[in-house]
């Protein structure tokens, strides 16, 4: 999968993409782990106000030395060599950044926010996450786990949460990361 794709498609889902276009890179928050490599660590990277940081993967800044650690993630290209190639790896890390990352997680937050302000009742509102994740609608075998997860999900009251759950857990389908 590609790393722009897989992160613009989160975007759509949750309803956040920016559609702006043109104009100048944004640069997306990066832990301060990643940032440790750097010569001027004080000022050497200053992230992007939140709301260009959604903007689509196309206009992220990227320099040869500093790349987003999930956009390497998703085989983004090696900037610092030319090739004529890119590979694509399925590896576990992948899976674990889905699942783990903060930027996916405020992601599913707020798709699971859209999903509760646009839709009433849990059926209409699995209908509208399986549309906005994966572009279709559920089948009954789908949905019927879907209500069960949300359920299990909801046991001290947190509805958001549980849906923010459910979006989490279709970002993480393999028809959601892998595009046919």
């Amino acid at each position: 999968s590609d790393a722009g794709g897989r992160r613009d498609a989160m975007l759509v889902g949750s309803g956040e993409l920016g559609r702006r276009i043109g104009g100048a890179s944004f640069r997306q928050p990066i832990a301060g782990e990643a940032l440790e490599g750097l010569s001027m660590k004080g000022g050497a990277y200053t992230p992007s106000p939140s709301a260009d940081c959604l903007r689509r993967s196309l206009y992220m800044f990227s320099k040869r030395g500093l790349i987003v650690p999930m956009m390497t993630t998703f085989d983004q290209c090696d900037t610092t060599m030319p090739t004529g190639r890119r590979e694509v790896s399925i590896v576990p890390t992948q899976a674990l950044t889905l699942l783990n990352n903060a930027w996916v997680g405020e992601r599913a937050d707020a798709c699971a926010a859209s999903v509760l302000m646009d839709a009433s009742g849990r059926e209409q509102r699995v209908e509208l996450a399986w549309q906005r994740a994966l572009g279709r609608r559920p089948s009954a075998a789908e949905r019927s786990a879907a209500a069960a997860h949300v359920e299990a999900m909801a046991v001290e009251g947190d509805e958001q949460a549980a849906w923010a759950s459910l979006c989490l857990v279709l970002f993480n389908t393999n028809e959601f990361v892998f595009v046919d």
